[in-house]
């Protein structure tokens, strides 16, 4: 998987979104249920591939979820590398899951005015 990728995150529900020089960062106090890791082996069909102090790596095909844990190893949001323009796919399988009633789907590149952004 190398070459271009399109972002993506899953955040809980009305986190604030800032645009900083290293990247986006998200305001809130909410975390995401452990479900989201299942959403990523089942509707995802991604695999695991490494942990290291504070995050875990999932691969599936044309696609690289990186999962954002906590100190206390609650997830704080997950950060998607999606290639070959497969942002379809995360779109309709995240539709169509639970996840719909505690996160969002933020893909920034889609971000529209209404978005809560701050600099």
């Amino acid at each position: 998987m190398l070459g271009k990728y399109k972002a993506a995150f899953i955040i809980p529900v009305s986190s604030r979104k800032i645009l900083e020089e290293t990247g986006w960062e998200f305001d809130t106090e909410k975390r995401l249920p452990d479900e989201v890791l299942d959403f990523l082996t089942v509707a995802l069909n991604m695999k695991f591939s490494e942990k290291s102090s504070g995050m875990s790596i999932y691969v599936g095909e044309n696609m690289k979820a990186t999962v954002f844990y906590d100190d206390h190893g609650k997830i704080e949001h997950v950060y998607f590398q999606i290639f070959q323009k497969n942002e379809g796919v995360l779109s309709s399988a995240y539709q169509a899951s639970p996840l719909t009633m505690c996160s969002e789907l933020f893909i920034p590149s889609e971000r529209n005015d209404s978005t809560n952004l701050s600099r």
